[in-house]
């Protein structure tokens, strides 16, 4: 019995590969707490698949920042940074985008496993002066007088130091990992409560054995990750296996 659950685990569970946070946690429970952690710590964040494919919509930690982001040449320019910020062995120097913020990637990991990188924008504690703003405007197609409101000193203020911020998001990523460890561990209990509850109804429901076989084939094929199932019963007189019930296999492959 011990060794046909261990069995069963195998099949029922993908294999384990990196990117795969969004397996067990919803990508709006992700925003959510993204939105939260950005507005804490006044920065940019957004969260990533392992290879810099962002799996959330960009938090921007300030007018000014959004304005350049969202537009066409800062978006690809904020990818690109993004993207080089993920990358393995991680960069020398942290990427930077148009507008002058910094970006800081923080691996979301699990069993040694990268799930996904959070990634966080820091501004410096000072606005643009305006020439610099408005030869930003004309580079990335903006509106230089709106972009100069934007970028007041205000603007420029962070949640904290740069290696405080830093810290927090080390510390958001493990937490991050943390629920996702116990999210999965959840959802096997879940599973094999499934199983259970699946072959009590098996069971309970007949005591014909061409019955029980043939729902057990459909069972296996709807509870696990299989495409097809197929039973055979040892013929004692003549030392054969017999097929005995099959699903989703067709005559010419039997």
């Amino acid at each position: 019995l011990k060794e046909s659950r261990r069995t069963i685990r195998r099949w029922r569970t993908p294999p384990r590969r990196d990117g795969d946070l969004t397996r067990v946690l919803r990508v709006e429970a992700l925003q959510m707490l993204q939105e939260s952690f950005a507005r804490l710590g006044q920065m940019t964040v957004v969260m990533c698949q392992t290879d810099g494919t962002p799996i959330t919509v960009p938090t921007w930690g300030s007018p000014f920042s959004g304005m350049v982001g969202t537009s066409t040449l800062g978006a690809a320019d904020f990818l690109d940074a993004v993207r080089e910020s993920c990358r393995i062995p991680p960069p020398s120097v942290s990427p930077t985008c148009g507008d002058g913020m910094t970006l800081y990637a923080s691996p979301i990991k699990s069993a040694k496993r990268r799930l996904a990188v959070l990634v966080v924008g820091i501004r410096g504690p000072f606005a643009p002066p305006e020439p610099v703003l408005r030869e930003l405007a004309a580079k990335y197609a903006l509106d230089a007088e709106e972009l100069v409101r934007a970028g007041a000193p205000e603007s420029a203020a962070t949640g904290g130091t740069p290696e405080a911020i830093r810290r927090f998001s080390d510390l958001l990523a493990a937490t991050i990992a943390t629920i996702y460890a116990q999210a999965e561990t959840i959802g096997q209990q879940l599973a094999d409560l499934r199983i259970v509850h699946s072959l009590t109804d098996l069971l309970a429901g007949t005591l014909d054995l061409q019955q029980i076989l043939d729902l057990t084939v459909r069972q296996v094929v709807d509870v696990m990750p299989v495409k097809a199932c197929a039973i055979r019963l040892l013929n004692e007189s003549t030392g054969e296996l017999v097929v005995k019930a099959v699903h989703n296999l067709s005559q010419e492959y039997l």
